[in-house]
């Protein structure tokens, strides 16, 4: 009886789910239309400003970028309220958190090229990591390096989705690993001629040396350990 069900705006699926019978309180987040919401004061959503029906209750200043984070951040600002944690309390919060491992972390910095790690391992991870880079990086090059890890991801279901999920990248490179079930030709096909394919990471990382420029923005996605790639590149970049 006292439980809150916090979900987002624009989501179709959950707002068909909730149609078929909900009965206990919901609360809804987003940047409109929500009870909720985020004004973003700058643009890569590192400052945001949170608002209860239209009413200020504090500025997050964090580190994170991307609307995902933004998201998430309204629902944990959302689930603390519920159990007494004042909004402002929360903003204060969070402004403080200093963001985990393995999410647009950045590996190093050498010659003008910066490296991330990040844990996006399915089409609606990969496209909010995506935007939310370009929205801080503006016109400066993205290359995506990308490990299907994943089964779902191996098997090829969601092959569809992954051009549209890339198309903020400038530079496409996936890691056809000699076990992947399903090819990768109509993906690659489907992005155009800035995508490609390597079976060993060493030829990745060739690759990227030789086409890596000043201002670059190299962004590594997998759930795994990707044959410990990271710290070969750093290593790659920086011995070039």
């Amino acid at each position: 009886s006292d439980g809150l069900i916090i979900y987002p705006t624009n989501n179709e699926a959950i707002e068909t789910t909730l149609a078929m019978g909900c009965w206990s309180e919901k609360l809804t987040t987003g940047q409109d239309k929500a009870a909720i919401t985020a004004g973003l004061t700058s643009g890569e959503g590192q400052q945001f400003d949170v608002y209860l029906a239209g009413k200020k209750q504090g500025t997050v200043n964090w580190p994170l970028m991307g609307l995902h984070n933004i998201h998430n951040a309204l629902s944990a600002i959302a689930a603390a309220r519920h159990i007494g944690v004042t909004m402002t309390q929360s903003c204060d919060s969070l402004s403080a958190f200093r963001s985990v491992k393995r999410r647009m972390e950045i590996i190093g910095k050498v010659g003008g090229v910066t490296l991330y790690d990040d844990f996006a391992h399915h089409p609606t991870a990969i496209a909010t990591t995506l935007s939310g880079l370009r929205a801080v990086v503006k016109q400066q090059r993205i290359v995506a390096i990308v490990e299907l890890g994943s089964n779902t991801m191996r098997s090829g279901v969601h092959h569809d989705k992954l051009a549209p999920a890339l198309q903020e990248a400038d530079k496409v490179i996936f890691y056809q690993a000699a076990d992947l079930t399903a090819s990768l030709a109509t993906v690659i096909h489907a992005i155009g001629q800035h995508a490609t394919a390597y079976t060993t990471v060493a030829e990745i990382i060739d690759a990227v040396v030789i086409m890596a420029n000043q201002g670059d923005h190299i962004v590594i996605m997998s759930n795994g350990g990707f044959d410990g790639i990271h710290q070969k590149m750093m290593t790659a970049l920086t011995t070039q």
